[in-house]
């Protein structure tokens, strides 16, 4: 594991990934912003469910993330991560294919997503490492 730590770093310092996963969580975990402009007719490709998820868990590779670090985690950050990792797979196995802004807004679903990544954010934002 210290190699693949190590090895990690030299690509990514850490503060630039915890940078990294703390701004797409707060994507996630942003409702105003969801509500505005997932439905707006002038939206980007990125103002999309299936767009913010991506970033967070294959951008910013937020599982090898939580692999490598999760020894250094206080339990309440573990805590948060794992929740966070385990609602978006959830979602992801039991939502269509396509996960259409409209919808997503009101799936109850992705309002545990968004909560998990705003307990994220609290627990990881100006705390680690």
């Amino acid at each position: 594991m210290r190699r693949a730590v190590a090895e990690t770093d030299r690509y990514i310092p850490r503060e630039r990934w915890i940078t990294n996963l703390v701004e797409a969580a707060s994507a996630i975990a942003d409702r105003e912003a969801q509500e505005n402009r997932w439905r707006a007719p002038d939206r980007f490709a990125w103002e999309h469910p299936d767009e913010v998820i991506n970033v967070l868990m294959d951008d910013c590779v937020f599982e090898l993330f939580v692999e490598l670090y999760c020894g250094t985690f206080t339990q309440t950050q573990l805590a948060s991560a794992m929740a966070l990792r385990d609602r978006v797979k959830s979602l992801c196995d039991s939502a269509p294919h396509d996960l259409r802004p409209d919808e997503m807004l009101t799936n109850p679903d992705w309002n545990d997503v968004r909560a998990s990544a705003q307990d994220c954010v609290a627990e990881f934002k100006d705390k680690w490492p």
